[in-house]
């Protein structure tokens, strides 16, 4: 196996925290780190699987 980096923060930005500490996420990240998981999803992932269902908000 090779060498990986890591990167490490010491708080979220305040734009994208909704603690002010900056240790939670609020909804603006939350949102664009799905956007992109699912971008990406589709981008690497055969269509003929692409059509599952939904995640419903808990």
């Amino acid at each position: 196996m090779g060498k990986i980096d890591m990167h490490f923060l010491d708080r979220i930005k305040p734009e994208f925290s909704s603690d002010s500490d900056g240790c939670l996420p609020n909804q603006s990240l939350l949102q664009k780190i799905e956007t992109n998981a699912t971008q990406q999803l589709t981008h690497a992932t055969p269509y003929a699987i692409l059509n599952f269902p939904q995640r419903t908000a808990t």
